[in-house]
């Protein structure tokens, strides 16, 4: 249920996020029609799109990093030291990330009234119905 709950969160800013970028810009619209959002949560999400940059640059350090544990996994001659050191370092930016990623979702969620919530969830429902048997990326928050 709370994965459902933020990931719905994800979902409504990530309509915000492509805001006048074509498909995202009616994205965003129908989100605004259907959850009744009102100017001022609009607003709101656009504010905490402007915060995104720092969130990109984590998640690119974090991929980076995962990269290079990969990449020192495949090598014989790397050392358990140098293994343990990679590992660690990932998992550190992991887990700033997801921490940073889950506080994101928190203040977007505080936007929402809980009947938008639920409403949401309704629409995520069918969405989900549409995508089953397509494959591909699920959009990232």
């Amino acid at each position: 249920m709370k994965t459902a709950l933020l990931f719905m969160v994800l979902m409504v800013s990530q309509a915000f996020a492509m805001g006048g970028k074509g498909d995202g810009q009616k994205r965003g619209e129908h989100f605004k029609k259907e959850l009744n959002l009102s100017d001022e949560q609009v607003e709101k999400f656009r504010e905490l799109k402007k915060n995104r940059g720092e969130m990109k640059e984590l998640k690119s350090k974090f991929k980076e990093s995962k990269k290079a544990f990969r990449e020192a996994m495949k090598k014989p001659a790397s050392t358990p030291a140098e293994l343990q050191s990679k590992f660690d370092a990932f998992m550190k930016l992991r887990d700033e990330f997801q921490r940073k990623r889950f506080a994101h979702m928190l203040e977007k969620r505080a936007i929402l009234t809980p009947e938008q919530i639920v409403k949401f969830n309704e629409m995520k429902g069918k969405w989900r119905e549409g995508k089953k048997g397509k494959k591909g990326k699920r959009s990232e928050w």
